[in-house]
């Protein structure tokens, strides 16, 4: 192993470790994510690679299997996943080799992580390559949401997402979508952009939660105004 790939990775993963504790987390929708399992088994997660940061310190060390461009960069994300307890999966030489590895050890009963719109865009757009993974396992897309109160926009080419500290963070889980094991290309393309709908929805209604949690908490902090207390 290169040095540079070891110690990027041990000092984002401490980092992520860190920080994740300054965050103030809530979840919702975990049954959702508790439905499928009992149903199949394994799961196939789909979140925005822009907002990829709060799953990685909330789904520490418990073996989730990520699917990572299989190009040089992608060795120092690897290296950072494997220290905060991720399985890895890469390609040798192409993005569909990493699938196919990923269809085995989804077979073997290990939920999936997926970044639909990774590795390069468009950003918030969903490629079929997640609709290919859940019909030939049978695993169901679990849609994840995540979202802040306070947080920097990165020039990435995702508008990447960090959360300030002490930030309230809402992670909601969607109902699981099914994919047939057999379809069409027609078929998958109706549920990709099924998916799509799914993922634009959910994430629309965890950013109003929690912007209504951030006008609660400051009305409740303000004082009153035209009523004078006896």
């Amino acid at each position: 192993m290169q040095v540079q790939y070891w110690l990027f990775g041990a000092l984002e993963s401490t980092f992520l470790r860190f920080y994740g504790r300054l965050l103030r987390i809530s979840r919702l929708g975990q049954e959702n994510v508790e439905k499928a399992r009992a149903e199949h088994g394994a799961n196939i997660f789909a979140l925005w690679h822009s907002r990829m940061m709060v799953p990685l310190y909330e789904h520490r060390d418990q073996g989730r299997q990520v699917l990572v461009t299989h190009e040089r960069h992608g060795q120092y994300i690897a290296e950072t996943l494997r220290r905060m307890g991720f399985g890895c999966v890469r390609g040798k030489s192409s993005w569909m080799d990493g699938l196919r590895e990923m269809v085995h050890r989804a077979r073997e009963g290990l939920d999936l992580g997926v970044t639909p719109d990774g590795p390069h865009g468009p950003p918030q757009v969903a490629q079929p390559g997640i609709i290919f993974l859940s019909q030939k396992t049978g695993a169901p897309i679990v849609p994840v949401a995540v979202s802040y109160t306070h947080c920097v926009r990165l020039p990435t080419w995702d508008g990447y997402r960090a959360p300030l500290p002490f930030t309230n963070v809402l992670v909601s889980y969607g109902a699981p979508l099914y994919v047939p094991a057999r379809c069409n290309s027609e078929k998958r393309e109706e549920v990709r952009q099924e998916l799509q709908r799914r993922m634009d929805r959910l994430h629309a209604e965890s950013d109003r939660l929690v912007k209504l949690s951030l006008s609660s908490r400051a009305t409740a902090t303000s004082p009153q105004s035209g009523k004078k207390g006896h």
